[in-house]
């Protein structure tokens, strides 16, 4: 009876955690979840979960051995067996069976093997193992684990379903969103360089790529994805793969390597590749190529199956009328874009009154400072507004009565512009709303952030050493700089030499009474003139970005005392939480210490009156396990206490020293192979800090690094003294590591007490590092970056000096 209520007990604790994992959407942990609970519940020494994929039958969960073997080995029995268990419900126990090259799955000697089904079709393969010989045991618990496993079949089938499910409909939202894409001819040329992004994003790819063929020419790549700028697609062209491929339909082809053309794709196609023909026209043929299927939890060995088929057939026909239909509207639309011109003159003006009516409800929407600059800078630089090759932004600092760079809208070079200008021609049919999301893509913003980055450096000031924008502060008018032989334009030029080469304007950024900023524009590619009537017209302009930034500062002080007083109530409640944990902990320590001392001293007792060896050593393990519960206690109270610092004057090359020499240790002893160097990049000498507490916070962040780094190739960590950007009495320690990335929401509760994501440790150590940072009167933020390579820095400021 008692070992029913056993069962019942550790199945409602399984059904629970099975709940939990499932809502994670995460097959892996489901997976896992199971097989720990299992292995821990029965005394297996390992356990395994297999899932067929395609032809194969792959380790999807393990317990008991390195993780590292996931997804890299197949089922480690002949396929006979394997096929007998999964398809016919054979059951194996026995001797361990193991034909893997890994040799850790032949360190057992006895294996149970079960089907996982649900009632509509086999899932996979779960595999227990023991070192010694558990043969009877498997077969008397043999039923009961029939049964949860049949329970985990149910959690296991809801996942992949679901799984499978949200990434279906994924690619089906994104192909309707790329057949919409294709229907609008106005866009359809520049839609069409992206085309080979838009369908390795639908099929989860890594490249991809479409080339097309007229009668009598070679193929030409009109869309590629993934691949350099001088990479030699020819070699998909040989002449004995027209008839074997582009003569007919391929599909799609797995484990590429074993293929017969396998060879001659190497370092181009690593697994996967779906491949088939396109008909253009009766004079027009091409083929496009998806390579590489990236790996995930459902398809961890990234091949291609019959519904990605299903879904590529449809596309290539839709793709092949569009591109027809396009090819026979481009001489009408030439036609319509002749007679267009003779009204641009009209159009245009009608446009910039338009525009000034719609710019003062848009910015009205805005409280953004940024946000507002762009939509101005924007505007100037529209093809029917204004047209003008660049356009900056100087915002005025009351404070140090300067002008700052702010920001800046520009092409990097002439090519560049060209491009711009042809996107701008196909824009003539949408409203300002919609030609402000469209006029700059994110790559024109991307080619220009180098010179925004210098702009952002520029200082003009408003004094008699630069007339010019003094002159304007004052008299609140635009200036017009025709030659620049100007003695304004010479003054410019010894601030800046972004602008001041070629004529330029300047407008005050006003409203009735006060000048906010300065905008100049200049025509640095066409070098078309700029009139005085375009200058009257951004002058409105200017006016309205004016009014919506008094309105974004007065937002923006509204949202910051709104902040600070929410801050303040999480501050009250914190406190008060912390001092309820302080007085639970203080209680629970003096308890436990009650029973901890006398087991001590009877136990030490033991040591020196035993004459049994083996008492006298049971002895001294008992007393050295309560010396670490009694460490354990004091840790764990050392958040609830106060922080009382005890500040000293040290030199900050003697912590640089200290910390080289332990977070070097630290990482010997983690066994991970990891770069590291400590750095002081710092004028200050000394600094007056709480030296222990400080190394506490500086190592405590090093050592989370470590554990942080999974990918050991290339790893970082550093450790770097610098001066503060904006202040000369604080000191920024960065502490940063590669190939590790953290997530925005986790990134948020770091520093909560008892938050953790490891799978030891209590979570206090980042909130014990923050009081201590702010005890000292600094602060500690956090930065992730994940993109083409992964970071994570902690950012410590502090003050040069602490009193006290």
């Amino acid at each position: 009876m008692e070992n029913t209520k056993s069962i019942e007990i550790f199945f409602t604790n399984l059904s629970k955690g099975l709940l939990f994992a499932e809502n994670t959407n995460e097959i892996d942990i489901v997976v896992d979840l199971f097989l720990e609970k299992i292995c821990k519940y029965y005394n297996f020494d390992c356990g395994e979960v297999y899932f067929p994929k395609g032809e194969y039958l792959i380790l999807r969960g393990v317990y008991g051995i390195d993780r590292y073997y996931v997804c890299k080995v197949d089922f480690p029995i002949t396929m006979n067996n394997a096929q007998e268990i999964l398809y016919n419900g054979k059951e194996y126990i026995g001797k361990n069976i193991n034909i893997a090259n890994v040799e850790v799955f032949s360190d057992y000697q006895t294996l149970l093997a079960l089907p996982i089904h649900t009632s509509q079709n086999p899932i996979g393969i779960i595999v227990f193992r023991n070192k010694e010989d558990k043969t009877e045991y498997y077969k008397s618990v043999k039923e009961e684990l029939t049964n949860f496993i049949g329970h985990f079949a149910v959690y296991v089938s809801n996942v992949l379903q679901n799984v499978t499910y949200k990434e279906k409909e994924k690619q089906l939202k994104l192909l309707r969103e790329l057949y919409l894409k294709l229907s609008d001819i106005d866009k359809f040329e520049s839609n069409l360089k992206d085309l080979a992004s838009d369908i390795a994003n639908i099929f989860s790819a890594s490249k991809t790529f479409i080339r097309l063929r007229y009668e009598g020419y070679n193929f030409e790549t009109i869309s590629s994805y993934g691949f350099d700028n001088h990479f030699d697609y020819s070699i998909f062209e040989k002449k004995e793969y027209e008839h074997k491929y582009l003569d007919k339909e391929v599909g799609y082809v797995n484990n590429v390597e074993k293929h017969e053309d396998g060879e001659n794709f190497k370092n181009v196609i690593n697994r996967s590749i779906l491949f088939n023909r396109i008909s253009i026209r009766n004079d027009c043929i091409g083929y496009i190529a998806v390579i590489d299927k990236i790996k995930d939890a459902v398809n961890p060995l990234g091949d291609f199956d019959k519904e990605d088929l299903n879904l590529f057939k449809p596309l290539l026909a839709n793709i092949s009328s569009r591109m027809s239909e396009y090819y026979n509207t481009v001489e009408l639309n030439r036609i319509n874009e002749e007679l267009n011109k003779a009204n641009e003159k009209n159009t245009r003006n009608m446009n910039r009154l338009s525009a000034l009516y719609d710019i003062s409800n848009i910015l009205l929407e805005r409280s953004k400072t940024e946000d507002i600059l762009f939509i101005l800078l924007t505007i100037a630089t529209i093809g029917d507004v204004f047209a003008f090759n660049r356009a900056f932004a100087f915002l005025y600092d009351k404070e140090f009565n300067v002008f700052r760079g702010r920001m800046c809208i520009a092409p990097k070079d002439a090519s560049d512009a060209g491009n711009i200008w042809n996107k701008m021609k196909t824009m003539d049919k949408y409203g300002l709303r919609e030609k402000l999301m469209l006029s700059f893509e994110r790559s024109d913003l991307e080619g220009s952030w180098d010179l925004n980055q210098k702009f952002l450096n520029t200082v003009i000031p408003n004094n008699e050493k630069c007339q010019l924008f003094s002159y304007i502060f004052e008299n609140k008018e635009s200036v017009n700089v025709k030659s620049v032989d100007d003695k304004w334009a010479e003054q410019i030029r010894s601030y800046t030499d972004i602008f001041g080469y070629n004529p330029f304007a300047i407008i005050p950024i006003m409203d009735a009474n006060n000048c906010m900023g300065m905008m100049v524009v200049d025509n640095i590619y066409n070098n078309v003139p700029i009139t005085d009537d375009d200058l009257e017209y951004l002058k409105m302009f200017g006016r309205q970005a004016a009014v919506a930034l008094e309105y974004s500062y007065l937002y923006n002080e509204i949202e910051k005392s709104h902040n600070d007083l929410k801050a303040a109530q999480k501050s009250l409640f914190d406190i008060k939480s912390l001092a309820m944990i302080g007085e639970m902990s203080s209680s629970m320590a003096h308890n436990l210490r009650n029973f901890v001392v006398p087991i001590s001293g009877f136990a030490n007792r033991l040591v020196k009156v035993s004459s049994d060896e083996k008492t006298s050593e049971y002895a001294k393990i008992i007393v050295e396990e309560i010396n670490k519960l009694e460490n354990y206690i004091q840790r764990n109270l050392t958040f609830a206490k106060s922080i009382n610092l005890v500040p000293e004057t040290f030199k900050v090359d003697d912590m640089v020293k200290y910390i080289n020499i332990l977070a070097k240790e630290y990482i010997k002893k983690s066994g991970k192979k990891i770069k590291f160097y400590a750095v002081n990049a710092t004028k200050e000498i000394s600094v007056r800090w709480d030296y222990n507490r400080m190394n506490d916070v500086i190592i405590n962040l090093i050592i989370n690094a470590i554990d942080a780094i999974e990918d050991e190739k290339d790893a970082i960590i550093s450790a770097t003294f610098s001066d503060n950007s904006y202040r000369e009495s604080m000191i920024d320690v960065i502490v940063e590591n590669t190939n590790s990335y953290i997530e925005e929401d986790v990134i948020k509760k770091l520093f909560t007490p008892f938050f953790t994501t490891k799978s030891h440790g209590i979570g206090i150590g980042l909130a014990v590092s923050k009081r201590i940072v702010e005890a000292h009167g600094g602060s500690i933020a956090v930065k992730s970056v994940n993109g083409s390579f992964k970071s994570t820095a902690f950012i410590i400021t502090m003050p040069v000096e602490l009193n006290g």
